[in-house]
């Protein structure tokens, strides 16, 4: 699943997105959450940085996820995971939520 974040207008600096997705991870022993940013402005679109994290390895709360591209850039997020079994369900799965708040 892919989502994106609003674009933040003349904010290139410390751009507040307060946006939440919520995705669902039918797997996740073997799911990768990918982090991208770019910088959007009327020239075009410029790769700031990304970066590919684990499921398993997301920690609960606020977290800085340092990006892979341009130097010393990070982005501020919050996550929240909650595990939610559907029963009855095929083979019982575990369904878990991933709750994702950004900001640069």
């Amino acid at each position: 699943t892919k989502q994106q974040t609003r674009v933040v207008d003349d904010n290139g600096f410390n751009p507040m997105w307060e946006e939440t997705f919520i995705f669902n991870v039918l797997m996740p022993q073997i799911a990768l959450v990918r982090f991208q940013v770019w910088d959007h402005d009327p020239i075009g679109r410029d790769f700031i940085g990304q970066r590919t994290i684990a499921f398993s390895s997301l920690m609960p709360g606020y977290r800085h996820v340092y990006l892979e591209g341009m130097a010393d850039s990070s982005i501020f997020v919050h996550v929240a995971v909650i595990d939610i079994v559907r029963a009855p369900a095929v083979n019982h799965r575990l369904w878990t939520k991933l709750n994702l708040f950004s900001s640069l």
